[in-house]
C-alpha cells in the first residue's frame, strides 16, 4: 500500500509527539503524591527564635539557613570559641530533632536601634532550655543571657548571637557535648 506524501509527512510529524505524550502520561511524573518534609527545622520554630524579634522585629522565615545572614564568626559563646553560621545550624537541627518537645523561653529586656545602620540590639535578659515539656517540664538543658544583632535585609534577621550561658558551654553551641 503506497500512502500520500502528505498523510506520510503529518504522519511523520505528529507520531513522535504521540509517542512522548503517552510515555509522559505513563510513568507517573503528573500523577499527585505527598508532599516531602523539607530538611531541618522547615517553617516550625522548635527553639522560639520569633520570640526575639517579637512583633516590633518579625522574622519573615523561621528556617535557620534564612534567619541567620551575618559574617562569619555569627555565633558566640562566652565559655568556648566562636562558630560559623553552617555549624551553628547544624547544631540547631540536632537540637531540635534529638528534643522535639524543647522549649526555649526568651526573655527579651530591650530591643536598641541602632542610628548607624539598619539593625537593632536585642538584649535577652534570660532563657531557659526545657528539653521534654511533654514528661518533664522542670528538666532544663541550660539558662543564660543572650545579645542579637538583628539587620534589616528584605525583613529582618539575625546576623549575630552573643551568648552568656549561666555555666560551662551553651546547649546552643556546636561545641557543646553532651
Amino acid at each position: 500500500m503506497v500512502m500520500n506524501p502528505r498523510v506520510r509527512a503529518i504522519f511523520q510529524k505528529i507520531l513522535p509527539a504521540s509517542l512522548l505524550a503517552a510515555l509522559m502520561c505513563s510513568c507517573g511524573i503528573f500523577s499527585p503524591r505527598q508532599s516531602q518534609t523539607p530538611n531541618g527545622n522547615g517553617t516550625t520554630d522548635p527553639l522560639n527564635f520569633s520570640a526575639i524579634g517579637g512583633t516590633q522585629y518579625p522574622f519573615p522565615t523561621l528556617q535557620y539557613e534564612d534567619l541567620f545572614q551575618g559574617d562569619d564568626p555569627i555565633y558566640n559563646d562566652e565559655n568556648s570559641r566562636p562558630s560559623t553560621k553552617a555549624a551553628l545550624i547544624a547544631r540547631l537541627n540536632q537540637i531540635a530533632n534529638a528534643y522535639p518537645h524543647i522549649q526555649v523561653n526568651w526573655t527579651v529586656t530591650d530591643w536598641i536601634p541602632n542610628s548607624s545602620d539598619d539593625s537593632v540590639t536585642v538584649n535577652v535578659g534570660k532563657y531557659d532550655i526545657i528539653l521534654n515539656t511533654s514528661t518533664n517540664p522542670s528538666d532544663t538543658a541550660g539558662s543564660g543571657t543572650a545579645i542579637f544583632i538583628l539587620v534589616q535585609n528584605a525583613g529582618w534577621h539575625i546576623s549575630s548571637w552573643t551568648d552568656y550561658p549561666a555555666q560551662g558551654v551553651s546547649f546552643f553551641s556546636p561545641n557543646y557535648n553532651q
